[in-house]
């Protein structure tokens, strides 16, 4: 597991993370670190892509000058190894701001792609962290929630315009109703900043939600537990059963009976 910023600003540090890896059986792992792609004509790659391949903990720190901004993203790998010979390999990419930057993090939930069960309501938060060079500058970013159009169902627009007009979607926290949501759904939302700032690269975040159905609650009325005589009609009434995602729908019943003991 390696756990890392998908872009750092100009002054800012960069953490890799590999430190939620586990498999060690009670035993340290073993941790290789790898600089994928460093350029071929830079002395400072050669001598991070050196550092890393000397590091063996978990955790890799890396100033702001370590990292130059370049066309593409820094691309790190970490191999992680137990003394049993098995292993596994996470790759981070990891994007060099130019300036002045922020980016926005989606606490809760905090990973990337969470599942529902049953239909309730959703709430999802955010901050923004600066990545800024020196104390004095000031962030002030307004945030924005949209959800991308994978084709599914759409609960909130995708078009940031028609999301300024909407203003519960204005904020660091986005509320979604249980009524808007529909089972066996992904949807993935995220987090921008809703106008452009100028001299200041905001990073988006995103999310991915997939809801899946809920159980079905089969309910006899009365509860699980009846005294007739003999003689007497047994009645059972199911009709209070619930299917949390379809209240309307018809339900099939199909009823059986065993034999447990019997009172003298």
């Amino acid at each position: 597991v390696l756990n890392a910023p998908a872009s750092v600003g100009a002054c800012a540090r960069a953490s890799l993370d590999a430190r939620a890896s586990s498999g060690g059986g009670g035993i340290d792992l073993i941790f290789s670190w790898e600089f994928v792609n460093p350029r071929p004509d830079s002395s400072k790659d050669a001598t991070l892509a050196a550092t890393l391949s000397r590091w063996t903990t978990s955790l890799l720190e890396l100033a702001a000058d370590d990292l130059e901004v370049r066309e593409d993203s820094y691309e790190f790998a970490v191999e992680v190894s137990n003394v049993f010979g098995s292993s596994s390999r996470a790759v981070a990419f990891v994007n060099k701001l130019p300036g002045n930057g922020a980016i926005f993090v989606i606490e809760n939930p905090a990973e990337e792609s969470v599942t529902v069960v049953g239909r309730t309501s959703l709430s999802i938060h955010a901050a923004l962290l600066p990545m800024t060079c020196g104390d004095d500058y000031e962030v002030q970013v307004y945030p924005i929630w949209t959800q991308i159009d994978t084709g599914g169902h759409m609960v909130i627009p995708s078009d940031i315009e028609a999301a300024k007009e909407r203003p519960e979607l204005q904020g660091f926290r986005l509320m979604l109703p249980a009524s808007l949501l529909v089972s066996n759904e992904t949807y993935t939302f995220r987090i921008q900043a809703a106008s452009p700032i100028s001299g200041l690269e905001v990073v988006p975040d995103t999310i991915q939600v997939t809801i899946l159905p809920g159980p079905i609650e089969a309910r006899i009325i009365g509860g699980s537990y009846r005294l007739v005589s003999r003689g007497e009609p047994l009645v059972l009434d199911a009709t209070e059963s619930q299917d949390p995602d379809d209240m309307d729908g018809a339900f099939t019943f199909a009823w059986s009976c065993s034999y447990t003991n019997s009172i003298s």
